[in-house]
């Protein structure tokens, strides 16, 4: 008998077309996947050297001079302005403005590429410490103060509070501002007073 060699059917190229294109699907889903990874992770990066920018500018002001002073100003979402004495004596004041997607402090800009500066979450905490001389062997008292002030970073994909504004400083004087003055205009802009302490 004389055997015939069987050839490929229309069923199975129509199924094997549909396997291909399953698989270009998918791996077309992980190439998309994958760029947006690392858009993100490049969105990240970049603000995390932005923060340690603005964050190594600012506590290097802390840090050579004493804060004195803190009042609001007009400019962004949140404005503080900080008044500095340096170790001569000098006083210099230091604008901080927040906007939705940016901060300049003393007129530099460092804008946000991912996500928003989120300006109702924002936490301002002012308290002072008195140390009583009676209790203690030192003849005078001090005033320890620790001044908070932070801003979360709101985004849709991810939240990382490496990318917060956080601004923190302890020193050994009593800071001249008004709390009801400052409490007054944070909530002006929508900031929940749950996250505002200022007093003793």
């Amino acid at each position: 008998m004389k055997k015939y060699s069987k050839g490929t059917t229309l069923i199975e190229i129509m199924i094997s077309v549909l396997l291909i294109s399953f698989i270009m699907v998918f791996l077309f889903n992980i190439l998309i996947n994958m760029k947006e990874e690392y858009n993100l992770t490049a969105k990240k990066s970049e603000d995390s050297l932005n923060r340690s920018s603005y964050t190594r500018i600012i506590q290097n002001d802390l840090i050579e001079n004493q804060v004195v002073g803190v009042t609001k100003c007009n400019t962004g979402n949140i404005c503080l302005t900080l008044k500095l004495k340096n170790s001569a004596g000098t006083t210099v004041n230091k604008t901080l403005s927040i906007y939705e997607k940016s901060i300049v402090y003393d007129g530099e800009l460092w804008e946000l590429v991912g996500g928003k500066y989120d300006i109702s979450n924002a936490v301002f905490n002012y308290s002072v410490a008195e140390t009583d001389p009676n209790k203690l062997s030192q003849p005078n008292v001090v005033n320890y103060h620790l001044l908070k002030f932070i801003v979360p970073v709101k985004h849709d994909v991810f939240s990382n509070r490496k990318l917060d504004f956080e601004l923190v400083n302890i020193g050994k004087e009593v800071i001249s501002l008004n709390c009801d003055d400052i409490g007054n205009y944070l909530s002006s802009k929508g900031v929940d007073l749950n996250n505002f302490y200022c007093g003793n």
